[in-house]
């Protein structure tokens, strides 16, 4: 065999050594991303599902748990298409169904229940930031329409924004049993500039004047309360300045 050859062979080898190898890597890189967004949709599953059980009752509406029940099946559907091997994402989607038709079934509920627990509330707020966050990749992958993602992220923020309002009903409650009016005044002004800011539709009229009907009831009661304190700081120093002369006067006799 020619010099000729043999350097053209080996060329060759190394040529479909390096195409190998670049193969390999591109393999093992796809094989990273894949498994890199498969933990991503399992994490994001995870958190859809907590909200499904892991939510107070009545805080979701039913419009709302149907939502998230559909944003469980779609990622299962993306899980299930990424990994046909795995088949409990195949199961995992049909018990969502049938969650589904065990959730059209209820009746419909207008009454929301209020959280108190600020860890439950701050682990709330990071679940509805993230499905707020999944109704604008629904849209732009047209699987809802402009009309549906209005209407669920309004029902979203409307949430998130009356947890908020809970974390300062409770310090309003707080410093109401412990008798601190100026503190309940500080609470409720920063109630009312949250909502007067979110009150773009009017939504929030109703609460505000609420909250703005117990502001004027607590500002008489911090006057009162102001008073009556500095009536009680006069007469201990009465009866400090009474308790001084008596003692200074027997002190001459004795």
């Amino acid at each position: 065999m020619s010099t000729p050859i043999i350097i053209g062979l080996i060329g060759l080898l190394l040529a479909i050594l390096v195409g190998v190898a670049i193969l390999m890597q591109t393999i093992e890189k796809n094989n990273k991303e894949k498994r890199r967004l498969e933990a991503a949709l399992k994490a994001r599953a995870r958190n859809f599902q907590q909200m499904l059980e892991g939510f107070p009752d009545g805080f979701l509406n039913k419009d709302l748990k149907l939502l998230v029940c559909r944003c469980l099946s779609e990622i299962y559907s993306q899980l299930h298409n990424l990994n046909p091997k795995v088949t409990t994402y195949k199961k995992n989607q049909a018990v969502i169904e049938q969650k589904v038709q065990a959730i059209n079934k209820q009746p419909d509920s207008n009454n929301r229940t209020r959280l108190q627990d600020p860890a439950q509330i701050k682990e709330i707020q990071q679940l509805l930031q993230g499905l707020y966050s999944f109704i604008g990749k629904l849209n732009k992958s047209q699987k809802l329409s402009n009309d549906q993602t209005t209407v669920y992220a309004a029902q979203v923020r409307n949430l998130m924004v009356q947890s908020a309002i809970d974390v300062l009903v409770n310090g309003v409650n707080d410093s109401v049993a412990k008798r601190k009016p100026r503190l309940t005044l500080h609470y409720l002004h920063m109630i009312i500039d949250k909502l007067t800011k979110e009150n773009t539709q009017g939504q929030y009229n109703e609460q505000l004047n609420q909250f703005k009907e117990q502001m004027v009831v607590m500002e008489k009661e911090a006057i009162t309360h102001e008073e009556l304190k500095k009536e009680a700081v006069e007469e201990w120093d009465k009866a400090t300045e009474e308790d001084d002369g008596s003692w200074k006067k027997n002190s001459v006799y004795d």
